[in-house]
C-alpha cells in the first residue's frame, strides 16, 4: 500500500493526545489501521500549549507508534485542537526534520481576551 493512501489524524487535548490511521473502503466507509495515545495534561491545559518541546515529542511519539502499527510512513496528518482560548487563522508551515518533510496546517491562532 503507497503511503498517500492512508489517511492519519492527530487530535490535540487537554487531558491526551489521540493518533489514528486508515484508509477508506470502497464504500465510503473508514477502516481504522493504527491507534496510538498519549497524556498531555502536564503540557497542554484548555487548549493552550504549555511546553512545546513536550508537545512535539508526543507527536512525533503518535506518529512513529501510527507508523510502526502500519509498517508503512505516512506523508500527511490532519491535526485538531480545541479550547477556550483558539481562534481561527490559517497558516501553513513546512518544516524538514533529518530528510523527511513533515507539513502542518495550523487553523489555530491562541488569543488572550
Amino acid at each position: 500500500m503507497a503511503t498517500t493512501e492512508f489517511i492519519a489524524a492527530i487530535e490535540l487535548g487537554s487531558s491526551k493526545i489521540t493518533g489514528v490511521a486508515g484508509k477508506k473502503n470502497s464504500d465510503g466507509s473508514m477502516q481504522v489501521l493504527a491507534y496510538a495515545q498519549e497524556d498531555s495534561s502536564t503540557f497542554i491545559r484548555k487548549g493552550v500549549i504549555f511546553n512545546l518541546d513536550k508537545t512535539a515529542q508526543s507527536l512525533t511519539s503518535i506518529i512513529n507508534r501510527l507508523e510502526g502499527e502500519l509498517k508503512n510512513s505516512i506523508a500527511k496528518v490532519y491535526v485538531g485542537i480545541g479550547g477556550q482560548s483558539l481562534r481561527t487563522v490559517r497558516n501553513v508551515v513546512s518544516r524538514d526534520p533529518g530528510g523527511r518533510s513533515y507539513h502542518i496546517r495550523r487553523a489555530c491562532k491562541r488569543y488572550r481576551r
